[in-house]
């Protein structure tokens, strides 16, 4: 499109009867409805970026809300500055006293603060003088959940805010363009239009630019601290478990741990089948009443792992010609700070310096901290070998009497373990009756609602015959101390989602699981779950089967490569990278010598020198001199590396972007430039008469 005088002067018209599209005055210009939308819309993305971190839920749900009707209108609910700066130093206040209470870390506070003056700050953007004080309140909320997140759904939120802040940026240059030369806005934007191969450039680049700070900014050990499982109280893992009341049977995808076999070269589809059927146990109850399990009180001691430097032996005697696999356990700081086990576990590795164990084997981290807990533990995949013994073999008066207790059962459970025990004497024989019983009599199902005030094992067991884990678990328990067997039920967790391409385990909250130990006098305490197995859930259609696949794609790349980002692998890079640097300089010092070698590396760097000094002359040595190229760069049209000054004159003049009379400055100020290339006077005195025709045309 050529833009002529005429249009030129059309478009001065239409501004001088106050169309709203671009009203201008001379310190800033009121932004349009449309502009006001993108405003609003990067607000919302900063605040989505908030969400992902589990933090300040019901605050950015409330914000929410009024900004999407703001988004429809295109326009602010409210616009008092007085009030608004009396509401910005109260919330200044209210964070300020939020943080010296110390129940929110201070970048939680930071965020909230941030994103309360963000929306106040919407609520006065009608002119251009707002705008740059949103975006920087968008840019640090974004930077704070960037060093604080470790959720895989970050990203997703960053994307389009990207998107949205560089459209705004776009923006912002064209309605600049538009004020200073008075042009039509279809013009501007054919003439300062980004072009997508320059939106995909600085993308690009941009996320180059991430990936290196990223990965070479120094780790810390908070990082993490925003990861919605790291603050959440796991149920069913603390000093009671009440059956029906949710417990463990919470739906909650969010994440509680990640298990990676540090073999992933060795692993195949039977090593993989043996790791799912894998159970992390975590704690144990011991006293039943009416549907409520308690802890057994017991005095909690701690380990000294500074003695054998983090090394924990769980597993004295095992058949040591079975091989061990090691998995890396990397665990949200979940509150309690259970220590997760796989069953059969020989040995492990724990990162501390103490930790507590009960008289049960639960183990715990001392202290909280906002930092990710990780840890190996080496297994056997092989089937624990059970040597069976007789009922009478068990010690009433040990340490398991407690798990032999038969308070609070009910005199009908008695019986019911009378029939199902007939005609067994070992311990192992009744294990097997009890399951055998169970799987054939009663189902599995989350949704079974039981009577109140009943006790929940009689409902299930004479009933119902139907419950959930800790039901199944809880059964099997009464029924074998009523036969004098020890047993126990436990919490942990399922091995969770295998992600075939990250070569990992994904362990969520809704794979909790119950089930039971029960005491054998020469083997110890081995585990049994009397509960169904779980059915594994395949996508059926191939659009399901391709998003699972794209889904899996992504979250092991996340995980692989930014959430098992942590200081220590960071470290680990750094130094192979230096001893990379060593091994080569070494190498190169035993063939060429040490005097080469440094006399090689002083001309490569010479020769650096010499290339980057070149290039910035190359660069200061543009014929054209520096004052016509910044008065070039104020037209509304540039300059093409082919046309001489006087050719681009005469360009636009034809184009309308100079008026026809102001040719003769226009000719002047050629020949000036002539001058300067073929240097015929001093370059002050054509610098100082090209600034005093600049002036003329710009009149």
């Amino acid at each position: 499109m050529r833009i002529t005088k005429e249009k030129i002067e059309d478009s001065r018209k239409i501004n001088g009867i106050g169309l709203p599209t671009l009203e201008l005055t001379r310190a800033s210009y009121e932004i349009t409805p449309g502009f006001y939308r993108l405003l609003v819309l990067l607000s919302l993305l900063a605040l989505l970026s908030i969400w992902t971190t589990g933090y300040l839920k019901p605050l950015v749900s409330g914000l929410m809300i009024p900004m999407f009707i703001m988004l429809l209108l295109g326009r602010t609910l409210f616009c008092f500055p007085r009030l608004i700066q009396v509401l910005s130093v109260g919330v200044l206040v209210y964070s300020f006293v939020l943080y010296n209470r110390g129940g929110l870390p201070g970048v939680v506070v930071l965020l909230q603060f941030t994103a309360l003056i963000l929306f106040l700050q919407l609520q006065i953007s009608v002119n251009s003088r707002s705008v740059s004080g949103l975006l920087v309140l968008s840019i640090m909320i974004i930077l704070a959940v960037a060093a604080m997140n470790v959720n895989f759904l970050f990203p997703l939120s960053l994307l389009p805010y990207l998107i949205v802040f560089f459209t705004i940026l776009h923006k912002i240059s064209v309605f600049r363009h538009v004020r200073h030369y008075k042009l039509p806005t279809d013009a501007s934007r054919e003439a300062f239009s980004i072009g997508l191969p320059r939106v995909v450039f600085f993308m690009v680049m941009f996320f180059l630019t991430w990936t290196s700070l990223f990965y070479m900014i120094p780790r810390s050990e908070s990082y993490g601290i925003a990861s919605e499982a790291s603050r959440r109280r796991l149920k069913g893992f603390n000093e009671s478990l009440q059956l029906g009341e949710g417990g463990l049977l919470e739906d909650n995808p969010a994440v509680v741990m990640r298990v990676r076999p540090t073999d992933t070269e060795a692993l195949s589809a039977s090593v993989v089948r043996r790791l799912r059927s894998k159970l992390l146990r975590g704690t144990t109850f011991a006293m039943y009443s009416n549907g409520r399990w308690d802890r057994h009180r017991t005095r909690r001691y701690f380990i000294d792992l500074r003695k054998t430097l983090g090394e924990l032996e769980l597993m004295s005697q095992y058949p040591k010609d079975k091989n061990l696999h090691q998995l890396e356990i990397i665990l949200e700081n979940t509150d309690p700070p259970v220590i997760f086990f796989p069953d059969q576990t020989v040995n492990a590795d724990i990162d501390a310096e103490f930790i507590g164990v009960e008289s049960d084997r639960s183990m715990f981290f001392l202290g909280k901290s906002s930092a990710r807990r990780r840890y190996l533990a080496r297994v056997l995949l092989n089937p624990l070998e059970i040597r069976d013994a007789p009922v009478e073999a068990i010690d009433l008066k040990g340490l398991q009497r407690i798990y032999l207790s038969r308070v609070g059962i009910d005199q009908r459970i008695h019986q019911l373990a009378e029939q199902i025990a007939s005609g067994t004497t070992t311990i192992n024989q009744k294990v097997q009756k009890t399951m055998d019983w169970l799987n054939r009599n009663c189902l599995y199902s989350l949704y079974e609602e039981f009577e109140r005030g009943v006790d929940p094992v009689y409902q299930f067991l004479f009933s119902s015959r139907t419950g959930a884990c800790e039901h199944f678990a809880s059964a099997m328990t009464l029924l074998l101390r009523s036969m004098r067997v020890a047993a126990r039920p436990v919490n942990g967790y399922t091995m969770g989602d295998w992600n075939e391409l990250g070569k990992f385990f994904t362990v969520r909250q809704r794979h909790a699981h119950t089930w039971v130990e029960v005491y054998f006098p020469e083997s110890g305490w081995v585990p049994f779950d009397p509960s169904p197995p779980a059915d594994f859930y395949e996508p059926e259609g191939e659009i399901e089967k391709l998003v699972v696949l794209l889904w899996e794609i992504y979250e092991g790349q996340w995980f692989n490569y930014v959430y098992s980002f942590d200081q220590r692998t960071q470290m680990m890079g750094f130094r192979r990278i230096y001893d990379s640097l060593g091994d080569t300089y070494q190498k190169a010092k035993k063939v060429f010598g040490m005097k080469k070698v440094w006399l090689f590396s002083l001309i490569v760097l010479g020769f650096g020198v010499l290339i980057k000094y070149r290039y910035k002359r190359r660069g200061k040595r543009s014929w054209i001199p520096e004052w016509y190229q910044k008065w070039e760069s104020t037209l509304a049209t540039s300059r093409h590396s082919w046309e001489t000054p006087a050719e681009f004159h005469r360009r636009i003049v034809a184009d309308g972007f100079i008026a026809k009379d102001k040719q003769s400055i226009l000719a002047e100020l050629a020949h000036l430039v002539d001058k300067h290339t073929l240097k015929k006077e001093n370059s002050f005195t054509l610098k100082k008469r090209a600034e005093e025709l600049i002036k003329d045309l710009n009149k």
